[in-house]
């Protein structure tokens, strides 16, 4: 068996509209909202402009993983995205939010398997950010163990995963997003 084209089975699943709807319409209707009033993040440029901006806020040396949406933009098998989303631990989410929270509306956000987050709303895009230590599961292992780019703005340090994490990532997030469904449903899951 050849090696699996992870890069073509992601453009052409997202290509599936049913799919794409499915994996991005879990946010409640307060959630979608707010994030329609967001504004969409179209081109690699406003993703590098939007990521700059961030790290021009932060001056302490920091390192977060670029993961979902953004980061399949920046490897081209996205054209746009709604937000920005970073996983990184306690203290690198503090340095981050203490500067950002004057900048923009946040909140606490309660997501698939109950796992919590924090939203920023920015002027012109959302930032949602992920703290390591109550992410689910094992995924931030993945994103450790996984070959990075990098990109430093400021004091920012944003790792990119390869396209093969990011879409173990993503599989096991539609798997619980699933999940969420059947319990929903009242169906038992397998």
């Amino acid at each position: 068996m050849g090696e699996i084209d992870y890069a073509k089975t992601y453009k052409e699943g997202y290509k599936n509209k049913a799919i794409r709807d499915w994996s991005a319409g879990y946010p409640v209707a307060h959630e979608k909202e707010a994030l329609q009033r967001s504004k969409m993040i179209e081109n690699k440029a406003q993703l590098l402009a939007d990521l700059a901006y961030i790290g021009s806020k932060v001056e302490s040396k920091t390192s977060v993983y670029l993961f979902a949406g953004a980061a399949f933009q920046w490897h081209g098998l996205k054209d746009d995205t709604r937000d920005i989303d970073i996983c990184c631990s306690y203290e690198e989410a503090d340095r981050i939010v203490s500067v950002l929270r004057m900048f923009g509306r946040m909140e606490s956000v309660t997501g698939i398997n109950d796992i919590h987050f924090l939203r920023i709303f920015l002027k012109s895009f959302t930032l949602q950010i992920f703290i390591k230590e109550i992410w689910m599961g094992d995924e931030y292992q993945l994103l450790e163990a996984a070959h990075c780019d990098s990109l430093t703005f400021g004091g920012i340090t944003f790792l990119i995963p390869d396209i093969k994490t990011l879409l173990m990532i993503k599989d096991r997030q539609i798997q619980a997003l699933y999940n969420e469904w059947m319990k929903l449903k009242g169906e038992k899951c397998t």
